[in-house]
């Protein structure tokens, strides 16, 4: 199912009727993925001049050590660096 497709089947405005509950299970299902996403995760493993993402382990640069990624590069995770700064 595309992304947009989703945002369709779960706009209310959307009428359309289904033989099957399993489209409308899925754009739900991507729904939650994506929100999940927005809750920021802490980061763990920060090294001289880079961090781990705690989601999909992507080492990624810190900018000569400065920290300025509100998101993971790679797969889009909120970060959390309150105790990291």
């Amino acid at each position: 199912m595309t992304i947009e497709r989703a945002i369709e089947i779960l706009n209310p405005e959307h009428k359309e009727n289904y033989e099957s509950i399993e489209p409308v299970i899925e754009a739900c299902r991507m729904a939650i993925s994506a929100l999940e996403k927005q809750i920021p995760m802490q980061i763990t493993e920060v090294h001289v001049d880079e961090y781990v993402c705690p989601v999909c382990g992507a080492e990624n640069s810190c900018n000569q050590g400065v920290v300025e990624d509100k998101f993971c590069p790679e797969c889009g995770q909120a970060l959390d660096w309150s105790d990291k700064e």
